[in-house]
């Protein structure tokens, strides 16, 4: 079957050392190697270190699939305009480059971007071919929601195209997937229909970078070098985009008062890696503490080694409609190596995970977090139990062999039945 994947923002194999591939490049893979005749349609654009991995759009092989670059503009900052024009780019792009490709027999296109869901649209829909949006992340939510609260509903206004647009994707599309049944739901209502048998829930199945023996020996010096123990220190990591979907604010002021008391919470030691548009700022905020840890972005390794000494993953993200209604990669990142959660998305559908599932626990502001993390601090036990427990979950639902070859699966149904 000639499978066409389309995506921007994630990883290839050519960025960098190692890079660690996300859904569409484990699904890529995963599909060329059973046979499938794959087409991975991406942008130039390297949406993680902000450069131009080409001049112009290129086709290039990438192991058993073919990989479309289209070329954009790029942009500096995550939340801005010029990221909309990069999108209109390479979606005019895939528009010229796809008249000159054979007929696929189905496209899986991320929603965002617009441009490129539209245009997938467009071109199913002459070709007879089956659309599915896989629908991951609540545009232009996202967009209201980086304003202030007092100028979201004026955002709200100023981004009405965008509401407009995506409610037009949704309800053209023939099939929608997504990370979390409520995420299903809420583009269900967009598209105003019911669940049909096109449609799934897809998690974000989570794979492990392979490491050497010797990287992961290197990885730990490396930790130990930043005065990092693990016998004595209770250590809590964050790793990901240093961006303003995260409340690093809550973190800051639990590491103030934990710093005041005269006790074993001062063994408590947060460490945040990554890098993004909030990093400077972060690091102003938090240069006096000494029970937070900014060592920048890390490699695999190193984020495997860091998971190995942490008592918990930190999740901190900001009480948002997508945030609120996901189970965010990090989560899946954490239970890979048996860490339970600790997440402020207590209403959400996140805590409510870990909370049935007795992974995890949730906090409401800085002082909730404070008592949380002292009486874990002396209670340890509590944790150390539940490792095996959430990597078997882990193992059965949400690692990258089993979701993406319930993807796969589902993909070939779709086209068998879309036949029909």
């Amino acid at each position: 079957m000639n499978i066409w994947l389309i995506t921007t923002g994630e990883p290839i194999t050519t960025d960098g050392e190692n890079p660690r591939l996300l859904r569409t490049g484990i699904l890529a893979n995963l599909m060329a190697k059973q046979g499938h005749q794959v087409t991975w349609w991406n942008s130039t654009f390297d949406h993680n270190n902000k450069i131009q991995r080409a001049e112009k759009s290129v086709s290039i092989q990438i192991q058993d699939y073919r990989l479309v670059l289209l070329k954009g503009c790029g942009y500096k900052s995550n939340i801005s305009f010029s990221r909309l024009y990069d999108h209109y780019l390479v979606g005019k792009e895939f528009k010229k480059m796809a008249l000159q490709c054979e007929k696929s027999d189905i496209i899986v296109v991320a929603f965002p971007t617009f441009s490129l869901c539209l245009e997938a649209l467009i071109l199913g829909k002459k070709n007879n071919i089956p659309v599915l949006i896989d629908y991951r992340d609540l545009w232009p939510e996202a967009f209201v929601h980086a304003f202030p609260n007092l100028l979201q509903p004026f955002a709200k206004i100023a981004f009405s195209p965008m509401y407009i647009m995506a409610k037009k994707i949704l309800s053209k599309a023939d099939g929608i997937l997504s990370i979390t049944q409520p995420i299903l739901d809420i583009a269900l209502a967009k598209a105003k229909r019911k669940q049909n048998q096109y449609d799934n829930v897809i998690p974000l199945g989570y794979q492990n970078t392979k490491i050497t023996a010797d990287e992961y020996t290197q990885a730990q010096f490396f930790w130990k070098n930043l005065d990092l123990n693990p016998t004595e220190d209770f250590i809590i990591c964050f790793f990901g985009q240093i961006g303003h979907q995260f409340d690093f604010d809550t973190i800051i002021e639990t590491a103030q008062l934990l710093e005041k008391q005269d006790n074993r919470s001062n063994k408590i030691k947060i460490i945040i890696c990554g890098r993004g548009d909030k990093l400077e700022e972060l690091k102003e905020k938090t240069k006096d503490l000494k029970n937070i840890i900014l060592p920048g972005l890390i490699n695999a390794a190193q984020i495997q080694a860091l998971m190995k000494i942490s008592k918990l993953g930190l999740a901190p993200y900001k009480q948002t409609i997508d945030f609120n209604n996901s189970l965010p990669n990090k989560t899946f990142e954490y239970m890979s190596a048996g860490l339970p959660i600790i997440t402020s998305l207590h209403d959400g559908y996140l805590g409510k995970f870990l909370n049935e599932q007795e992974i995890g626990f949730t906090y409401k502001n800085s002082d909730d977090l404070v008592q949380q993390l002292a009486k874990l601090e002396k209670n340890q036990s509590v944790i150390v139990g539940k490792n095996k427990v959430i990597i078997d979950i882990f193992e059965k639902s949400f690692s990258a062999e089993t979701v993406y070859h319930n993807y796969m699966k589902h993909l070939e149904s779709v086209i068998l039945n879309f036949k029909k």
